[in-house]
């Protein structure tokens, strides 16, 4: 298990230094959620970036309403789907790092999680003080972000898929 000490495992903190990994970990609280808790909703201001040490969260993102359009669908309805399970050492809620600073999923424990959270400014304040740390952080969150953008595009062409083309 992860813990505030050993963040050089993680995937946004990658080529960091020990200082610099010292840094961070005064910015770190330790938080402990239940099973099928919400950690944050989509929309929400996202004040915090968080790293998985034990557990799994899933990110799920909500579709708005779809009125009664298709002969097969018999009520109007919503749809939320899972668009990624973030295992330990993996951080999620990056929103807290750009602006708009809005989460864009809900997050929710798949079991119950023990997690680091990491004050965004806080963070971003020690970037811009220390341009080695702010240059692996942001370079390291690019990659997140695209990696995580081709599984949600992957994953909404699944389920559109199997939402919208009727079994027959």
């Amino acid at each position: 298990m992860i813990s505030c000490k050993n963040l050089e495992q993680v995937d946004i903190f990658q080529g960091l230094n020990p200082n610099e990994i010292e840094d961070i970990t005064k910015l770190c609280q330790e938080a402990n959620y239940e099973k099928d808790a919400i950690i944050f909703r989509e929309g929400q201001k996202a004040d915090f970036l968080y790293v998985v040490a034990k557990g799994k969260v899933d990110l799920r993102f909500r579709f708005p309403s779809f009125k009664r359009r298709f002969f097969f669908m018999k009520q109007d309805s919503s749809l939320e789907i899972t668009m990624y399970t973030v295992p330990e050492e993996k951080t999620f809620g990056w929103s807290a790092l750009i602006e708009p600073h809005q989460y864009t999923q809900s997050a929710y424990c798949v079991e119950t999680c023990g997690l680091i959270r990491i004050d965004g400014k806080k963070l971003l304040e020690l970037c811009e003080r220390s341009s080695n740390l702010g240059f692996h952080v942001m370079r390291n969150l690019a990659q997140l972000i695209s990696e995580r953008l081709k599984l949600h595009r992957d994953q909404i062409k699944r389920e559109f898929q199997e939402y919208f083309l009727p079994k027959w």
